[in-house]
């Protein structure tokens, strides 16, 4: 028995890496909310993250895109309107991409071979003003009545 265990061990060997790939597209697409990759001005209101995963052969800018969905998922939940300092986990910076692990365990006469992708994105969610633009008064009566209540602020 103990002459089969060592052959066994011999005849076994794992060897293992990982690599990375691009993924393909702009944060500008995702109109939900803006993504910038720099910090913005506004609350910080914490750290969001989005991962998605699958087998290595599934389409990374895909897998990507889920990523930066449940990010801003997330972001959402916290009453964020905005997410700034985008850092993805696989280049350590702004740009998007995946990871892939990938391995070779042999046990004779069997190869077996985990493969595994997984993304994952995080940034700053950030309470900003830029959506109280859009409730400026449109019309002179209602503009004046605001000029009045901006000057009193100031006094």
């Amino acid at each position: 028995m103990k002459s089969f265990v060592s052959i066994l061990i011999i005849l076994s060997f794992a060897m293992s890496a990982c690599s990375t790939q691009r993924a393909y597209f702009e944060y500008s697409e995702f109109k939900e909310m803006p993504l910038k990759t720099e910090a913005l001005t506004g609350s910080n209101l914490g750290m969001v993250r989005g991962e998605d995963g699958g087998a290595i052969w599934d389409n990374c800018t895909e897998k990507a895109r889920g990523s930066v969905r449940e990010l801003i998922s997330m972001a959402k939940a916290k009453g964020a309107t905005a997410i700034g300092e985008i850092k993805w986990s696989a280049t350590n910076d702004s740009v998007p991409a995946c990871k892939k692990g990938w391995g070779y365990l042999v046990i004779w006469p069997f190869v077996l071979t985990p493969l595994f992708m997984s993304t994952q994105v995080t940034g700053i969610a950030y309470k900003t003003g830029g959506k109280a633009l859009l409730d400026l008064p449109t019309n002179p009566v209602e503009e004046e009545a605001f000029i009045t209540y901006v000057t009193s602020l100031q006094n």
